[in-house]
């Protein structure tokens, strides 16, 4: 099998085309709406692995399952609302190092995860340089700070909680199919209550059929390839791997893409947080 650190690295590049295509789409599109369009799409793809997946799995793992997709569709309505209304290359490096203390200290707690000294220190150094992009000039308003802060918390619990599933309890097929049918499932509701229910997530996914079949194919790519390396990987050190080379893609992106200001400034910090990151694989 791949070494977890290339599984995390591919993950990582994944992601990060997928967010830049997600940003691109949702300066015309509504958040809710696309979330939900490319997440029954992502629903509908992810039973091609069905032959691979085991359902022979506990009711109580299928409730947790649902509740970690109730965690996932907040944080999509949430980083859609943030992504579409501020700079994707101040909000991507903090949603990608926040995560990392609320996860380091569950996975501590919940999982007898231990990191040394230095890796802890190295974890610090990731949220002060986040400090300094949130102090940014161009930094969005306080609401979507707070929105960032709450989607990184809840990302916290997610990533731990699938350590734990993905740590021998369902294989990552399985995990994958039944998370997302949920994720679906919850949108659909969630956009019938608020929207236009079924006919708008139709009517978004028909006006945007590139972004979003892109962005399907690139999420099933990241989560599986991290999910495959939280079989042999602590999710304290397989997640900041990832996260802190994402956050180096899109940076770069932002400004060459976005024309985002203060990008210099950015990518210097992007670089620091990379290196912090490295140190944890010490």
């Amino acid at each position: 099998m791949i070494a977890w650190y290339y599984l995390a690295l591919l993950s990582s590049i994944f992601m990060g085309l997928s967010t830049l295509v997600e940003k691109k789409a949702l300066k015309t599109e509504h958040p809710s709406a696309f979330s939900a369009s490319f997440t029954t799409l992502i629903a509908i793809v992810s039973l091609v692995f069905i032959p691979l997946a085991n359902f022979n799995i506990a009711w109580s793992t299928v409730a947790i399952i649902y509740v970690l997709s109730v965690i996932s569709t907040t944080t999509y309505v949430l980083t859609a609302k943030v992504y579409k209304h501020s700079s994707v290359s101040l909000s991507t490096p903090i949603l990608s190092s926040l995560p990392m203390f609320f996860v380091v200290l569950l996975a501590f707690a919940f999982l007898g995860e231990k990191l040394t000294i230095v890796q802890y220190i190295s974890i610090a150094m990731l949220i002060f340089a986040t400090y300094f992009i949130i102090s940014e000039k161009d930094q969005p308003p306080k609401k979507y700070i707070m929105m960032l802060v709450l989607i990184s918390f809840l990302s916290g619990i997610g990533f731990t909680v699938s350590k734990y599933l993905l740590g021998g309890i369902v294989n990552a097929f399985t995990f994958l199919i039944l998370s997302e049918i949920f994720i679906a499932a919850n949108m659909l509701v969630y956009m019938t209550v608020k929207f236009g229910g079924v006919k708008e997530i139709l009517s978004n996914t028909r006006v945007n059929k590139l972004p979003i079949i892109s962005i399907v194919i690139l999420a099933i790519l990241y989560r599986l390839t991290f999910y495959f390396s939280l079989y042999t990987a602590q999710v304290s050190l397989a997640m900041p791997l990832r996260n802190t080379v994402n956050i180096l893609i899109i940076v770069i992106a932002g400004g060459m893409i976005f024309k985002e200001g203060s990008i210099i400034k950015k990518l210097v910090l992007a670089i620091i947080m990379v290196i912090c990151a490295s140190v944890l694989l010490i």
